[in-house]
């Protein structure tokens, strides 16, 4: 019986963690199939080389890509894709269907205040040459009168549309920020969602945490790897452009980390200091999504007082 799983994000949720740390060291050791990452070009769905799927009949299948949950300003920037993120419940069903025997949904959430600010300084540096978005108060004004922008921020809506097509007793939705308050809870749901004992997702994951971003003392993110304007127009040119693509992320993989392109790099990228999203904003965000998250909570049994506790509510 060929059993997927598929993690659908939502970044900056520990996908990068769980991804390099977990799913991949699990793969080495023969304990999961991990198939990694999708590429989705002018709507079709498919791996990166292109080839078409090959599931394990042997263990559980696993297929992770927080793309699928990001919003579709952030793939119009960063990936150049015009994708609405409701779409990719419908294609992943389509296209594993009868590929996979069982379908399985994990999703990885945050509260919005953080994810929004985080998500933000995340692909800061594709936002900082547009004026709607180009500070992270013109951001969230444009979230909130931009709906169909920032869809998948809306929690319920978006797990109701999985649920539509994969039922709600196959989708998982574990909490940010049990992985960094209660890591063991996040470890057992984890270990009971892939079938294995939580000690060998323990050994893995715990202590662990990939593509953490600097800080200032307060908290600020720090964004250090700002391109300026004319490599950027390269980059997006670059990303408009699959073969191009595949070349640059191949090279990315060689080039290591102290060649002289990187240090040349170093040296026309600069910092800037993402401040924190101030008290009104805040409190602009939890009105927003409080009632969505509520209706999370209830349609998928979630601890409402854990979310209250976490600031979902």
């Amino acid at each position: 019986m060929k059993k997927l799983l598929i993690h659908i994000g939502y970044p900056k949720t520990a996908t990068t963690t769980i991804q390099e740390g977990l799913f991949k060291r699990l793969h080495a050791d023969g304990v999961i199939h991990y198939l990694e990452k999708f590429s989705i070009r002018d709507g079709v769905l498919s791996q990166s080389a292109g080839e078409d799927v090959c599931l394990s009949p042997d263990k559980i299948n696993v297929l992770s890509d927080e793309m699928y949950t990001n919003q579709r300003i952030h793939l119009e920037k960063r990936y150049s894709m015009s994708m609405n993120p409701f779409d990719f419940p419908g294609r992943l069903a389509a296209y594993f269907a009868g590929k996979a025997d069982s379908i399985e949904i994990l999703a990885t959430i945050r509260n919005q205040k953080d994810l929004i600010y985080s998500n933000y300084a995340q692909s800061y540096r594709y936002f900082i040459h547009d004026p709607d978005v180009e500070s992270f108060d013109k951001y969230l004004s444009y979230c909130i009168e931009n709906k169909d922008s920032f869809a998948s921020y809306y929690y319920h809506d978006l797990m109701i549309r999985y649920a539509g097509f994969f039922t709600k007793e196959k989708l998982h939705i574990l909490l940010y920020e049990d992985f960094l308050s209660d890591p063991m809870e996040f470890i057992r749901r984890l270990a009971e969602i892939l079938r294995i004992e939580p000690p060998v997702v323990q050994k893995r994951l715990e202590g662990k945490h990939w593509n953490k971003k600097s800080k200032t003392p307060r908290g600020e993110i720090i964004v250090s790897n700002i391109n300026p304007p004319f490599v950027e127009r390269m980059m997006k040119k670059i990303r408009l452009n699959n073969s191009a693509m595949r070349r640059y992320y191949k090279f990315e993989d060689i080039r290591g980390q102290d060649n002289i392109f990187n240090k040349l790099m170093r040296l026309l990228q600069k910092k800037d200091i993402i401040p924190l999203p101030t008290d009104e904003q805040k409190a602009i965000i939890l009105k927003e999504f409080m009632e969505g998250n509520k209706k999370l909570s209830a349609a998928f049994s979630l601890d409402e007082n854990k979310l209250k506790k976490y600031g979902y509510i």
